[in-house]
């Protein structure tokens, strides 16, 4: 069978690509209490990601609510 995506195709753009079959939820919660204390600790000592974690709350809830 013919692959019909470019995607889902084998040629030398997407050859060195094979990103693993395993739900992501499962690959998550395998390594989730080291993960979120990488997370946790990675949010204390770098700005950076201070700033995209603030940014995306921002982002995420707005103004908030507002009554009319």
């Amino acid at each position: 069978m013919r692959a019909r995506l470019e995607g889902a195709m084998a040629r030398r753009r997407l050859r060195g690509w094979n990103p693993p079959l395993e739900n992501i939820n499962a690959l998550v919660a395998s390594g989730g209490p080291r993960l979120l204390a990488r997370a946790r600790e990675l949010v204390v000592t770098n700005g950076y990601a201070a700033n995209a974690c603030e940014a995306f709350a921002a982002n995420l809830v707005g103004d908030g609510i507002k009554p009319s």
